[in-house]
């Protein structure tokens, strides 16, 4: 078992890699992995068919203060999101590398990208999930910087939605994506009675 850990802004990110799930306690939703005494929670019930495949095949987990919050099986990557989780993933990876490409060019985003997989573990795919440790590690690489080039890509993405952006004070950009969520769950509902 390989543990890759680092703290950013108050946020404990940890990678352990190439270990099975020893032990998993669904009503309590704990988990232990192999070689680690620690017992870590798990938030979403759409995780716990991976936790048991992880049982039975190597996985890399990615711990955000001692949560599971990304689990990928050894030769399979696997995300446990709804319809609309992957629509909003989709769109949100496509409009965070527009607006990076807008912002800095072809290779100003590429080199954003890079280090926010080499330092945080971060790839674009895992923003919906991880939007607070995205947020951290793009302050963390553009201080203040870092909130001009979110409240773009939040405008970005609610003009591919064709919902209205309001700046809202102290609102951070993971309560945006939230949101954003929920517009487009409601927008699903709206259409599926129509």
């Amino acid at each position: 078992m390989c543990v890759q850990e680092f703290r950013c802004r108050e946020v404990k990110v940890g990678k352990i890699i190439n270990t099975y799930v020893m032990s998993l306690d669904t009503c309590n939703r704990k988990v232990w992995l192999e070689g680690d005494a620690q017992a870590y929670r798990f938030k979403k019930d759409s995780m716990i068919l991976l936790l048991q495949k992880a049982m039975t095949r190597r996985a890399t987990f990615i711990i955000q203060d001692n949560v599971v919050s990304w689990i990928e099986l050894q030769d399979e990557a696997h995300r446990h999101a709804s319809e609309h989780g992957k629509e909003l993933r989709d769109m949100l990876q496509r409009t965070v590398d527009e607006t990076l490409e807008q912002v800095f060019n072809e290779e100003g985003a590429r080199t954003i990208q890079v280090f926010l997989k080499n330092t945080l573990h971060i790839t674009p795919k895992m923003i919906v999930e991880n939007p607070e440790v995205f947020s951290s590690g793009l302050r963390r690489l553009l201080g203040s910087g870092a909130t001009v080039v979110e409240s773009l890509i939040v405008e970005n993405l609610c003009q591919k939605f064709g919902s209205k952006f309001e700046e809202k004070k102290g609102c951070e950009f993971s309560d945006c994506v939230e949101e954003l969520s929920k517009r487009l769950d409601e927008r699903k509902v709206l259409k599926g009675k129509a």
